[in-house]
C-alpha cells in the first residue's frame, strides 16, 4: 500500500512541459504544430487561444527563416 501511494505521488508531479517549453521545443524543430496546439489544449488553454498561440509561433519561425 505505501509503494502504491508513492508510485501516485510521483505520477501526481509529472507533468508535460511549460508553454515557454512547449513555444522553445517548436522553434527547434522538435513539435510540429499539431504538436504544439495538443499541448497547449492539454495545460488547459481555451482552443481561440490555442489557435492564435500556434499562428504566432509560425509567424516567428517564418520570420526568422526570411531573415
Amino acid at each position: 500500500a505505501a509503494m502504491a501511494t508513492i508510485e501516485s505521488r510521483t505520477r501526481a508531479k509529472v507533468s508535460g512541459p511549460s508553454k515557454a517549453d512547449l513555444f522553445a521545443f517548436r522553434k527547434a524543430g522538435l513539435l510540429s504544430d499539431a504538436e504544439l496546439h495538443d499541448g497547449l489544449a492539454a495545460l488547459g488553454y481555451p482552443e481561440r487561444w490555442v489557435v492564435k498561440y500556434v499562428a504566432l509561433s509560425a509567424a516567428q519561425i517564418a520570420a526568422t527563416t526570411e531573415a
